[in-house]
């Protein structure tokens, strides 16, 4: 597989002295990588530098095997690049189809044009497995069904790569096994997806691949097939 993002020893700090140091981490094509520990920044300061639009004080950041500098939110999204938080990230007071074409509208331009732009929606949320009516209010969704709103507009628009804040961690069984089908059909799509998480088990779940981080600083990569909750526990604690 190929090589999509990878953060080379950066370092950042910011206006409250927390650091980001000797951060390493790289995630491929079709991938779903996982990445745990004290991160020694906010989780949207990291979301921040993985999609580009921050600048690491030091180290580089690569996208596609090129390197890229500070990029807008704008040039950001047309690089693929999508990170999506937790909880109610939708325009409340809009239906899902209103919300999918915002995430999505460079692609149609800013005509609505609403029995394409429905079509497509309609084919992704089935494609997912995720029955979501398109005339329902945001504000009546899920964190599942709501993160799933942005992704279909993002995949719209030509998404590559997604980045989630804790997207699991609020998810009850039901949600968590339909969220791991729709990893499966992201991956068979050959996109590749981060998941910031807390808890090992989400890592054992959902991910192929993870980065341990401690005081801000990679711990380690690992591999599913070498993944061991009291190996991983030890790692983060001492």
């Amino acid at each position: 597989m190929n090589e999509i993002l990878r953060l080379d020893h950066v370092q950042f700090s910011d206006t409250y002295g927390n650091l980001l140091s000797n951060f390493n981490f790289s995630v491929q094509e079709g991938e779903i990588h996982g990445i745990i520990g004290d991160y020694g920044v906010t989780h949207s300061t990291l979301c921040s530098l993985c999609t580009g639009t921050l600048q690491p004080e030091r180290g580089q950041i690569y996208y596609c095997d090129q390197p890229v500098g500070r990029l807008s939110f704008a040039e950001s999204r047309q690089k693929g690049l999508y990170a999506i938080a937790s909880g109610k990230n939708l325009q409340g007071n809009m239906n899902v189809l209103e919300n999918i074409y915002l995430i999505a509208r460079r692609q149609f331009g800013w005509q609505f044009r609403r029995r394409q732009i429905a079509r497509q929606a309609l084919q992704y949320l089935e494609f997912f497995d995720i029955p979501i009516p398109l005339q329902e209010c945001a504000d009546n969704l899920t964190d599942l069904q709501s993160c799933m709103v942005s992704m279909t507009g993002a995949i719209i628009a030509g998404a590559k790569l997604f980045i989630l804040d804790e997207i699991t961690s609020s998810l009850n069984e039901q949600d968590a096994i339909a969220f791991q089908k729709v990893l499966s059909c992201l991956k068979y799509k050959g996109l590749s997806v981060v998941c910031m998480v807390h808890r090992i088990e989400e890592l054992v779940r959902y991910t192929d691949r993870a980065t341990l981080v401690k005081n801000g600083t990679t711990v380690r990569c690992m591999e599913k097939n070498d993944y061991s909750y009291d190996k991983m526990l030890a790692m983060l604690l001492i």
